[in-house]
């Protein structure tokens, strides 16, 4: 091995994550998925930006564990101080793209 080569330096330790207003991005896409139980899920919006953002959401629909391929969406508008409440059905989950909303 070359003693002139180093492995790259882990820098996701040295601070915290940035939201995504911090990183410029234009939208986020939080998700998540579950398995064998259903689940309550609060995410907590306070990563996102100053400003109000449209949510466009794909989720589990209310027959889901039934019939595990149906989805639903939902549109929200919300802020970085919303919390986001889903139910995740067993073996389900969601997508989310939350975008700055346009006067």
């Amino acid at each position: 091995m070359n003693a002139g080569l180093r492995a790259p330096r882990d820098r996701r330790r040295e601070r915290p994550a940035p939201g995504a207003h911090e990183l410029g991005w234009a939208c986020s896409t939080p998700g998540g998925i579950t398995a064998k139980a259903p689940r309550e899920l609060a995410l907590p919006l306070a990563f996102l930006g100053p400003g109000r953002y449209t949510a466009r959401i794909w989720k589990d629909a209310a027959d889901s564990e039934s019939e595990p391929n149906h989805l639903t969406t939902e549109t929200l508008n919300l802020s970085l101080a919303d919390t986001l409440n889903l139910r995740l059905t067993p073996d389900g989950g969601f997508v989310a793209q939350l975008a700055p909303k346009l006067n």
